[in-house]
């Protein structure tokens, strides 16, 4: 504690610098390919696509087996 100094002189808010501006946004049209697009849809195909993985390279291999017999 012998090392901690004693604030003196007026304490307050600290203001934001006005040469720190924020940020501009850019207003676009949104075209019909993005309107129509259905992402949840993408996102649920692609898990399920996942999910399948092992299941589909097992059912591969095995019919890979039966072509060699």
């Amino acid at each position: 504690m012998s090392e901690a100094e004693d604030i003196q002189g007026q304490t307050g808010r600290v203001h934001a610098s006005p040469r720190f501006s924020k940020p501009t946004v850019e207003l676009v049209k949104v075209p019909q390919e993005m309107k129509s697009f259905k992402a949840y849809d993408k996102l649920r195909v692609e898990r399920m696509n996942d999910q399948h993985v092992g299941a589909r390279l097992k059912r591969a291999a095995e019919a890979e087996k039966e072509e060699k017999k």
